[in-house]
């Protein structure tokens, strides 16, 4: 118990950078931004999900940007659900991640025209080139690529 807990001491100590903390939920790392207005995913540990939901909020605050390389090599993910908070996805994001397919997204097709993703050298292609949804939550009556929540899933609407 005594060791678990020196670990994990050491771990948190090596987790504070300057003035902002990260924290960790689910094994994502969230760092506080310079202003402390909102979160930064930089990382998650150990990525063997294939289905992942990154929050619109975090400890009460926005969750906006998803950090250069933040699930990069997530070979494993075949689904994501993105808060409709987040206005930027770094450079390699998701890089490497092949088995990536759907994107569902917290907001609209305008909402999500408006994120800034970088592309560089196409290190965000899997993201880009996955089939993305608009969450609804009543059924849609115009065409297009809708989901909403079902038993706690990510579900399409028919």
């Amino acid at each position: 118990m005594k060791k678990s807990r020196k670990i994990l001491l050491s771990l948190l100590a090596t987790l504070m950078v300057g003035a902002a903390c990260q924290l960790f939920e689910n094994r994502i790392v969230y760092i506080l931004s310079e202003d402390k207005s909102y979160y930064i995913i930089k990382d998650i540990f150990n990525c063997t999900e294939t289905n992942l939901i990154i929050p619109s909020t975090h400890g009460g605050k926005p969750v906006r940007e998803i950090g250069n390389s933040a699930f990069r090599d997530c070979s494993s993910l075949t689904s994501v659900v993105i808060g409709d908070s987040v206005t930027s996805i770094g450079n390699s994001a998701f890089y490497d991640c092949t088995k990536l397919t759907s994107v569902y997204y917290k907001g609209t097709a305008s909402d999500w025209s408006a994120i800034s993703i970088d592309n560089t050298y196409g290190y965000n292609n899997s993201l880009i080139n996955a089939t993305r949804y608009y969450y609804s939550e009543n059924q849609p009556t115009e065409e297009g690529n809708y989901w909403h929540y079902v038993d706690g899933k990510p579900t399409i609407w028919e």
